[in-house]
């Protein structure tokens, strides 16, 4: 284990019992295959989905909209700041989502953070963070 992480053997495997997912993909056709393919129907109904790609608004629309129907929460919580930022925990995220799912993922954004901003409904940390980039 290096810095409280385990290595899985595959997505499904590491999302199996998981409480939370959290991803950071390179572009929308990933996050989509991968929430579609490895982790709806793979994580618990309660674990709480966190996708933190950087991804057009649409695509984090529809990707929130289909863990909806499959009854999984999540939000979109795109960051700013960069390797450095990551390591001493001073991230921005800009996060869309409900209320409740915004409460919901916040202890465990917060550890990263500097700045954990609530931009509004499904797609809107994408649009927020395009909006500041």
């Amino acid at each position: 284990m290096e810095q409280g992480c385990k290595r899985a053997g595959s997505t499904a495997e590491a999302v199996s019992d998981a409480d939370v997912v959290v991803t950071m993909l390179p572009a929308a056709q990933h996050v989509l295959g991968v929430y579609r393919d490895q982790v709806f129907g793979k994580a618990p109904k309660s674990a709480l989905l966190i996708d933190c790609s950087t991804i057009d608004v649409a695509s984090a629309r529809t990707v929130e909209e289909e863990a909806s129907a499959q009854g999984y929460t999540m939000v979109d919580a795109p960051v700013s700041g960069g390797i450095a930022a990551a390591a001493s925990g001073n991230l921005a995220f800009m996060v869309g989502g409900s209320d409740e799912a915004f409460e919901r993922a916040k202890p465990f954004i917060e550890p990263m953070a500097k700045a954990v901003i609530h931009a509004g409904g499904a797609g809107a940390g994408k649009r927020r963070r395009s909006a500041t980039t």
